[in-house]
């Protein structure tokens, strides 16, 4: 995708803020609500060629960003770009949600694990969504590569989230009034 297109440009700052914000309506949505949530249609139909029945597809995307060194281990960045990234229609594969046991390795060790089970989620994805602070990670960095490696697309949140513009737009305008307020 193009980044250019989209009618917003966001620091990686304001992406997630604008997530966490979409996350934030989501989540009041969800508890609003008197049924259970359910989760988003992330299928499309797909016409095929000839009488064949169409088929279900979903856009798997991987989430790849910086952990190491952060606090929470940037878990409520990579949870909130999942929450808003599945409130659009995609399905997200989101490391933050992995159980990795570390328990007596060293952090090289855990480092190497934590790679292992990523990179495994990853090479059965159709996209990748790189968060911000990404270039400044060494997994995340492997994790482009690998996806480079395979031809997948490589989105930032800006790309993934281009086709919910409306969406993006309410919530930086919402965002920004904050912060003038604030």
């Amino acid at each position: 995708m193009n980044q250019a297109t989209h009618p917003i440009q966001l620091t990686p700052v304001e992406q997630v803020k604008v997530l966490q914000y979409i996350s934030a309506l989501a989540d009041k949505a969800t508890a609003t609500a008197t049924h259970a949530p359910q989760q988003a249609d992330t299928t499309h139909t797909v016409q095929t060629p000839g009488d064949k029945p169409a088929r279900k597809t979903t856009t798997t995307v991987y989430l790849s960003g910086p952990m190491s060194g952060l606090p929470d281990l940037n878990f409520p960045t990579f949870n909130a770009a999942a929450h808003a990234l599945r409130q659009i229609g995609y399905s997200v594969i989101n490391p933050a949600e992995f159980k990795t046991t570390t328990d007596g390795m060293t952090e090289a060790e855990a480092w190497r694990a934590y790679m292992q089970v990523d990179i495994k989620a990853l090479v059965d994805c159709d996209a990748i969504v790189m968060l911000p602070g990404w270039a400044e990670s060494r997994g995340a960095c492997l994790e482009r590569s690998i996806a480079q490696g395979l031809q997948m697309p490589v989105m930032t949140l800006t790309d993934a989230i281009i086709d919910a513009p409306e969406l993006v737009e309410a919530a930086y305008k919402a965002v920004q009034g904050m912060a003038v307020s604030a």
